[in-house]
């Protein structure tokens, strides 16, 4: 074997690498963005979804792209768990459809694919993205096509090696070595089908034994699936289930057709080579179709395990948080027909957003455990995120036609809308600041007001909101408005002699002052009655903190207010109520 065969076996190998990551990346940046338009189209039945899978695992060359880009539709409750499973099997054998293509003989293919991806750099009109995407795909496969034929032609040289063939033979019956072989090769790679590949090509040349490479391919499956499983550990809840489940397909298919064939071989039974026989005569084809045969046989012993599947997979990745607060309850995912339904189901997930309010303050109650309490970054994310498919299928009812009364209707939800987003503004900028004070004895006396009010005003904002009443909404005016005087009360308590602090507590002051303020808006909206004409500084510019702080502390108190004890005497025990104990915890 002579050197030019050594470099023909290196430079195959590399332009068929570099052929196979361009033409994957080629597709996933021009098919990714229509994933999510393939799947709404034809998600429905099992088959259904299955041939979206399918179809999106053959554009993107990856089903561990098409499972990734599932998870943040499944976090948004566009689909369920039991819905997506049928999406990632289809995906599975989608994506293995390239590997049987190449495992045919193709001679004059790939010289025909380059020539036609020259003409189109050198003569197309590149600004277009069809053209772009043609050439593109065109010289990936060419690429692919070429390597691989001259990497055969390399390999071919290697039977004529004595050397290599004797080790060739000493390997031979060790199959469990060459499960291992894939295994880590696939995991190292983190592609199964690209060593799958190479693997089809020696054994094409006679250079690697049918049965080893059976099992190599095999490994290949197992390692793909471990690192896929790997790439999971950051994910959570819903996102973390699809993942793993992609990589249960993997082991699947291994824990059945590993023991097949050893059956086939040692029992005479006929199974899988003898399935791929009978469809090709060419032992790299046969590869070609068992490798497909495996992506088809472990998803259909996952069909029956579906239902099963979710079960599990939901017991050990439960939802998040997040996930469960982000998916709206109430609101039409499908195409709306009837005005009055679609308007009674946005004002029910508009009063279960203001009923789980409270939870912004989690972090201050002392009723809930550590393990069930709610970040406020979480809250918040997930309340904005309900907000804006709120307003997007008010626009989208807006559009259609309807009565005054109707028109009335959809003007009035958009107006509690944008104050509940309002509030979720100040509320956040509220609990963040309370996270950072609460355990400061000087602020005491302002945080007991703030508290109580709070819990006061949300209470009768959400009771107003549920009932739709107007008497209701009045009410809610009535009581934000008598939390001013208390305010005023103890707002000299936040001149401490300690600068940081007294900024923050300033800073809550203008949080709090802010929200009584959106709340007499929104029960105003509520009461379908006038907004209030001026509002107080924006809402932005209390979350970035502007508050203009003294530059010196303050060394008397005024004289409207009591004079403090003396500091040697020792401070007055305060009883801690927590005002927020008897908050709603089912309201999410």
């Amino acid at each position: 074997m002579s050197t030019l065969d050594y470099l023909k076996i290196f430079a195959g190998l590399g332009l068929f690498f570099v052929g196979i990551n361009f033409f994957s990346d080629h597709l996933k940046s021009h098919g990714k963005p229509y994933i999510r338009k393939i799947i709404k189209t034809l998600t429905g039945t099992g088959l259904r979804a299955m041939a979206s899978g399918a179809l999106s695992g053959a554009v993107t060359n990856s089903a561990k792209a098409v499972t990734f880009s599932l998870a943040p539709i499944i976090s948004s409750g566009l689909l369920t768990v039991s819905d997506a499973l049928p999406i990632i099997i289809g995906a599975s054998f989608g994506s293995a459809l390239l590997v049987l293509w190449v495992s045919f003989d193709f001679k004059l293919m790939e010289l025909a694919l380059l020539g036609m991806a020259g003409l189109y750099y050198q003569f197309g009109n590149m600004k277009k993205n069809l053209t772009k995407f043609l050439a593109g795909l065109l010289l990936g496969l060419g690429l692919i096509f070429f390597g691989l034929d001259m990497l055969k032609s390399g390999a071919a040289a290697l039977k004529e090696s004595a050397g290599f063939m004797n080790f060739a033979a000493s390997t031979h019956g060790y199959w469990l070595a060459a499960l291992m072989i894939g295994a880590v090769t696939a995991f190292v790679t983190q592609s199964g089908s690209t060593m799958s590949i190479v693997a089809i090509t020696f054994v094409s040349t006679g250079v690697l034994d049918f049965n080893q490479t059976v099992m190599f391919i095999y490994g290949t499956n197992i390692g793909s699936g471990i690192s896929t499983a790997m790439l999971s550990f950051g994910l959570t809840g819903t996102g973390r289930q699809l993942v793993m489940f992609h990589a249960g397909i993997k082991l699947a298919g291994c824990l059945i057709l590993v023991p097949a064939l050893y059956l086939e071989e040692y029992l005479g039974i006929p199974l899988m080579k003898a399935f791929a026989a009978s469809m090709a005569t060419d032992p790299g084809a046969q590869i070609g179709i068992i490798y497909v045969a495996y992506e088809v046989v472990a998803g259909v012993f996952m069909v029956f395990m579906t239902e099963h599947s979710a079960r599990i997979l939901g017991r050990l990745w439960p939802p998040t948080h997040e996930e469960t607060l982000s998916q709206a309850r109430y609101l039409q995912t499908d195409e709306i027909f009837a005005v009055d339904d679609a308007m009674r189901r946005i004002a029910q997930e508009q009063s279960r957003i203001l009923k789980r309010a409270l939870r912004y303050f989690d972090s201050v109650r002392g009723d809930i455990p550590d393990r069930d309490k709610i970040s406020f970054d979480t809250l918040y994310e997930a309340n904005t995120g309900l907000q804006k498919e709120i307003n997007q299928q008010l626009t989208k009812i807006a559009e259609m036609e309807m009565d005054k009364k109707s028109s009335e209707e959809v003007l009035h939800r958009h107006s509690v809308n944008k104050w509940l987003e309002q509030l979720d503004e100040c509320l956040f900028e509220l609990a963040r600041v309370l996270e950072k004070v609460k355990s400061s004895q000087e602020a005491g006396p302002l945080l007991d007001v703030i508290q109580k009010g709070l819990h006061a005003m949300l209470v009768a904002a959400s009771k107003a909101m549920e009932t739709d009443d107007a008497v209701k909404a009045h009410i809610l005016i009535e009581t934000t408005k008598n939390r001013v005087p208390m305010l005023r009360r103890v707002k000299p308590s936040a001149l401490t002699p300690d600068l940081a602090l007294q900024k923050r507590l300033l800073g809550l002051i203008v949080s709090y002052e802010r929200t009584i303020w959106v709340l007499i808006s929104l029960a105003h909206s509520l009461a379908r009655g006038d907004l209030p004409q001026t509002a107080p500084a924006s809402i932005d510019a209390a979350r970035k903190g502007r508050v203009q702080a003294s530059s010196k502390p303050v060394q008397q108190a005024p004289t409207d207010v009591a004079p403090q004890p003396a500091a040697a005497s020792a401070p007055r025990k305060r009883r801690q109520v927590d005002y927020f104990a008897s908050a709603n915890n089912g309201a999410f």
